[in-house]
């Protein structure tokens, strides 16, 4: 199966990576940018709205300026999205009730914002398809506790010994 490309027009192409979430999916394509598709009632999809896509549209940069590149890699939460930069730097959008967009509040963001970590991320965890925690160039591990699995929340756990 292919993915259409935007607006339906030929087929979403150049991907290197995917990630699907509870009803979204997303895409990295090789030139950096992030593309999303499917249910977006908590702005999962990052194109700073909550409009439903049946078709692949670009995530905006932070406030909606600009489109987010330098895309390296992206994962999916139920109803949030989180990919890495070239820079180490995270980013997180979508459903945020529980802290899970890592940025200090609980305000959902339907385009992205930077994870509230301190250095770049270098290594993340996974777990029967769970993300369970990601690891700093300092060591600090940020911890991704499951809430009755559809949210997870971001914590500072301190250092990693």
């Amino acid at each position: 199966m292919q993915v259409k490309g935007p607006g339906g027009s030929g087929y979403l192409t150049g991907v290197t990576a995917l990630a699907g979430g509870q009803y979204h999916s997303l895409a990295v394509k090789s030139d950096g940018t992030a593309w999303a598709w499917g249910y977006n009632g908590y702005g999962q999809l990052g194109d700073g709205t909550t409009t439903q896509r049946t078709t692949p549209v670009q995530v905006k940069g932070p406030g909606g300026s600009g489109y987010l590149t330098g895309v390296t890699a992206i994962a999916a939460g139920y109803y949030h999205s989180l990919a890495v930069k070239s820079d180490g730097t995270a980013w997180a959008w979508g459903y945020n009730t529980y802290g899970q967009l890592g940025d200090g509040t609980t305000t959902s963001r339907s385009t992205p914002v930077q994870v509230a970590a301190t250095k770049s991320i270098i290594k993340h965890y996974y777990a029967n398809g769970r993300r369970l925690a990601t690891r700093d160039s300092e060591g600090l591990k940020f911890y991704h506790v499951d809430h009755l699995g559809s949210t997870s929340r971001v914590t500072n756990q301190g250092a990693a010994r």
